[in-house]
């Protein structure tokens, strides 16, 4: 017999400007319901764009927020206090939507916790929320914005993060990779390898692609580059920056595509900017460690996932690190954390 109910929210709806969802949301919420789905009711509040992205029948209900955040195009100041003010109100709303006393924020940023900074928590429901960063800024103002983020987090009854190494300052958490190896993996594991790298996902600005397609250049290595730009000019641009051996593709890929492309490569790569990134996941790292595919990434990055590959301090050492490096001295095994049945008695047990 069933338990109670849980909602799941996302109330930042990343799209892309025809308003399809781009990034994790759809596939982590699908993973998330997969696992409780023999226990609880499941229910949830969402943008329009991540609820055309669900499967159809994974949930008894699905409310939409009114609001989702268009990636593409204008970045302007105006446009990110307007966005700002969409997540709040979103926020908000799923607040008064939600008629569930469970409800686990799967999708978050800083800006949750300072709503929660101002705002009481609802006094007939269970919060959860899940963090897969929690470093926003150094100096004056990261001390400031820490301080906002715990006042905010203390108001959850339970945290879920997603790096091992993470430090939370909450009484009740429960460590949960991004994503968890399961046997649809398996086909694409058994996939031959062409010596090339791939480069896959939402291509933001928090990838150093101009740098790495110079490198790649320059190396004269078959790169990959195959993802949702969020800007056209810079697809543009990338593309006539390009030589033979550098591929640039903008393209939204079907789940399959994008496990073939990756488990097709020997190698790819992860080229984040690490003044962003620093402390948080990456779920292209855990997948290609689910496919066989050997992971290229900033040695922090490696390390405070606990994933071995070949790392880098800078994207121009990949030359010299290329040399020296071959997949037996970088094993790539399945991944050794949480499988999906291990990991579905876990956060039984914890919720």
């Amino acid at each position: 017999m069933k338990k109670e109910t849980i909602v799941f929210i996302d109330y930042c709806g990343s799209c892309d400007g025809e308003g399809k969802a781009i990034g994790h949301s759809p596939k982590v919420l699908m993973e998330y319901a997969d696992l409780l789905k023999d226990h609880y009711k499941l229910e949830a509040i969402l943008p329009l764009c991540v609820h055309e992205s669900v499967k159809e029948g994974t949930f008894d209900r699905i409310t939409n927020l009114p609001y989702q955040i268009v990636e593409e195009g204008n970045r302007g100041l105006l446009k990110r206090l307007v966005d700002k003010y969409k997540l709040f109100r979103n926020i908000g709303v799923a607040n008064r939507y939600s008629e569930q006393k469970i409800c686990w924020y799967y999708r978050t940023d800083f800006f949750l916790f300072l709503y929660y900074f101002f705002h009481r928590k609802p006094k007939d429901k269970t919060l959860i929320c899940l963090l897969y960063q929690q470093k926003f800024a150094k100096g004056l103002l990261g001390k400031a914005l820490n301080l906002i983020f715990k006042r905010g987090l203390s108001k959850f009854d339970a945290v879920i993060y997603t790096q091992k190494n993470m430090k939370i300052p909450h009484p009740k958490v429960f460590y949960m990779p991004d994503y968890y190896y399961d046997a649809k993996y398996e086909p694409y594991r058994k996939m031959p390898k062409d010596d090339k790298v791939v480069c896959l996902g939402t291509m933001n600005p928090y990838k150093e692609l101009e740098k790495l397609v110079d490198v790649f250049n320059a190396n004269g290595m078959k790169l990959e580059i195959a993802g949702r730009f969020l800007d056209q000019q810079r697809y543009l641009d990338l593309q006539n920056r390009a030589k033979d051996n550098v591929i640039v593709e903008n393209v939204v890929l079907s789940e399959d595509d994008y496990y073939k492309k990756l488990a097709g490569a020997k190698y790819s790569i992860l080229p984040y900017d690490m003044k962003v990134y620093e402390g948080r996941t990456s779920g292209v790292l855990l997948e290609s460690i689910f496919v066989g595919t050997i992971p290229i990434a900033p040695k922090r990055l490696l390390e405070e996932n606990e994933v071995r590959g070949i790392g880098y301090e800078t994207l121009d050492e990949i030359n010299a690190i290329w040399l020296k490096s071959g997949k037996s001295r970088f094993p790539n095994t399945r991944y050794i954390f949480l499988n999906k049945e291990q990991l579905k008695t876990k956060i039984y047990d914890f919720l």
